[in-house]
């Protein structure tokens, strides 16, 4: 099979030797790797100046432009399948329409109707929102890797639900797995936070609830891992509450630094304020790292009752968290315990999934 991705621009791809990237980009390139054992598999990542030549063809309502932008980017692929994601792929819909291909998969990744978007073109708001919901209506397929992003796209956006596939992100359990050390027992914790730094992962959140946290473990600190537009506000956000000390920036780490916070740490948080499944929980579990965050949320697709707060007062996070720990702390097998629940989500699982919708797409 033919298998042609559309996706953001181009990014590096994560390898052994590079930083750490988003969800997106790790998405991309593992499914990739994983497809091209039996398939023949293209990723496209058009630069951003196709994305922002695409937007000025969408205000004007030049959709013999958008047709050209959209040959450009895939007249050359014979595709039995285009798998678009969010709204990147959207570019190329005026064209393969107009050929009469119909053999399209769309993946929502980050629905535009919950306010967030990735910055990583110039293209307008209503040029993408327009492009979302070519993708949406047009796709014979959506993919969505939680019921809560499922239900998000049925109650926002009016799809039907049979239209809608439900396949978890996978994780490569080859790579994420424990890596010598010693973790840190639950009563001096080391926290961690892997993520953009955007409003929509809400670190702020979790560097406010650190006061409180402290008050019950002294020793604790935590360590965030990203980068993004907020860098400086978070930066100075850990200055005014005099946390330096206990809060360390990593920025962006390679592969095998993140595999080592990962099994050195003693819970991840996942603060964030809209997270469609939050894949970096199941990598830091795959590496025996237990995981906390704020419901809803896809996490409840991987996490228990127990493992979440509904708050996002920084206080009751504060509170909640507290409380994890010390029950981490009579849980002698919580580490191993979370490898096996990751085991669930790995690749080799998941892609089967993906064969499936591929097969019904293409008859």
């Amino acid at each position: 099979m033919n298998i042609v991705h559309l996706a953001n621009p181009d990014t590096a791809p994560l390898c052994d030797n590079r930083s750490y990237y988003g969800g997106l980009e790790r998405f991309l390139e593992d499914i990739v790797a994983f497809q091209m054992g039996e398939h023949n598999v293209s990723l496209i990542q058009p630069n951003v100046d196709v994305f922002k030549r695409a937007s000025q063809s969408i205000l004007s309502e030049d959709w013999n432009c958008l047709y050209e932008i959209g040959k450009e980017v895939v007249g050359r692929y014979d595709a039995d399948v285009y798998h678009i994601h969010d709204w990147y792929g959207g570019i190329c819909l005026e064209y393969l329409y107009r050929r009469g291909l119909r053999n399209i998969v769309m993946t929502s990744h980050l629905p535009l109707r919950r306010g967030f978007t990735y910055k990583d073109t110039t293209a307008d708001w209503r040029a993408k929102f327009y492009l979302e919901d070519i993708g949406l209506n047009g796709a014979k397929k959506i993919i969505c890797a939680s019921q809560y992003n499922a239900d998000f796209l049925v109650s926002e956006y009016g799809l039907e639900e049979k239209k809608i596939h439900i396949i978890p992100l996978g994780v490569d359990t080859r790579r994420f797995k424990p890596v010598q050390g010693d973790p840190p027992s639950p009563l001096e914790p080391h926290l961690l936070f892997v993520g953009r730094l955007i409003d929509q992962k809400a670190p702020q959140l979790l560097i406010r609830a650190m006061p409180e946290i402290l008050d019950a473990f002294p020793k604790a600190r935590l360590t965030i891992v990203g980068s993004g537009p907020d860098f400086g506000r978070v930066e100075r956000l850990i200055e005014e509450k005099h946390l330096t000390e206990k809060i360390r920036m990593a920025g962006l780490v390679d592969r095998a630094t993140l595999l080592s916070y990962y099994s050195n740490s003693t819970l991840l948080i996942i603060p964030s304020q809209f997270e469609p499944f939050g894949l970096v929980g199941i990598e830091a579990m795959a590496c025996g790292c237990p995981v906390f965050g704020i419901s809803p949320g896809g996490i409840s697709a991987y996490l228990y009752e127990h493992e979440m707060t509904r708050s996002y007062s920084p206080r009751r996070l504060g509170r909640a968290i507290i409380d994890r720990l010390n029950k981490l702390a009579k849980e002698p097998n919580h580490r191993i315990e979370c490898c096996r629940r990751a085991e669930k989500f790995s690749w080799e699982k998941q892609i089967d999934l993906y064969e499936r919708v591929y097969e019904e797409v293409a008859r």
